[in-house]
């Protein structure tokens, strides 16, 4: 697996789930989820809990950072590196 088809799994994700009928070419992956209030907290955990069950991997409450949860690319990035550990 790699980090393209987690941020495509992530975008189709919060498009279905947070963004419903907005136009996937809008949803880039640089776009800042939180910083812009497409994602709020409770979102948030939805993308971990989303994260935790397709990927079978832990993300902890320290991780589920904006620094790691503000972008598509971000997000995917945090998947990769959980999963090749």
């Amino acid at each position: 697996m790699d980090v393209t088809q987690v941020e495509s799994d992530i975008k189709h994700f919060i498009l279905t789930e947070f963004l419903p009928g907005e136009d996937e070419n809008d949803l880039t992956l640089d776009l800042e989820l939180i910083s812009t209030g497409i994602l709020d907290s409770i979102s948030v955990i939805g993308v971990v809990a989303h994260i935790q069950t397709n990927y079978q991997i832990d993300i902890g409450a320290h991780e589920a950072s904006l620094e790691n949860m503000n972008t598509i690319h971000s997000i995917a990035t945090l998947v990769i590196s959980k999963l090749s550990q």
